[in-house]
């Protein structure tokens, strides 16, 4: 009789250390797929902002339309493509006025800090960029005389079309209300063919 109760004590033990190791597994499953998803919907969200920066509004058509090739896409303001930008980043990842989630269902916990962005406007083989300057809110402008295709972004991209660069950071809550600091850098080019 005591050896019978001796092996379910060894097997109840077996079963609550698989289930605990089995319930590991699947939160750090659970977790990296949540930070996937999050980085993916991040990443389509600066895209997306990045292009809105490039809109018409923003462009010099006047320029574009002197070309005959209409391939000529220089961003004209770059504080008002800021603002563009701005506004659709707020929108896309569901933010305040200043940059904190307007639910509390979001993973992003906290203010969402805009760490770079800077325009690369391409003219010929000439690449102008705008980079913002955090600290005096203006842009410092670089012109890199035959440029295009010489430099490169922060995140390695060839300058080959006028582009808008950004990075954003903020804290991602992982599991069991723990977090991290993340961030997240796109390149967006306009490149008619």
């Amino acid at each position: 009789m005591l050896k019978k109760k001796k092996g379910n004590l060894v097997i109840q033990i077996s079963a609550i250390f698989l289930f605990y190791i089995l319930f590991i597994v699947c939160m750090f499953a659970f977790t990296k797929y949540k930070i996937s998803a999050e980085s993916e919907i991040v990443s389509d969200a600066l895209v997306s902002s990045n292009l809105a920066a490039l809109t018409t509004q923003n462009l010099d058509i006047d320029l574009l339309s002197q070309d005959p090739n209409k391939k000529i896409v220089i961003v004209k303001d770059p504080n008002e493509a800021l603002k563009t930008f701005q506004r659709h980043l707020k929108y896309n990842l569901g933010l305040d006025e200043n940059y904190a989630p307007k639910n509390s269902i979001s993973s992003i916990k906290g203010k969402v800090d805009i760490k770079k962005f800077t325009i690369y406007n391409v003219q010929g083989n000439d690449v102008a960029v705008y980079e913002l300057n955090f600290t005096t809110l203006n842009f410092a402008v670089k012109n890199y005389p035959s440029g295009k295709g010489n430099i490169y972004t922060p995140k390695g991209t060839k300058v080959e079309a006028s582009t808008v660069h950004s990075q954003i950071g903020f804290t991602l809550e992982t599991i069991f209300k723990d977090s991290m600091h993340v961030e997240f850098s796109e390149d967006t080019d306009i490149l008619k063919e």
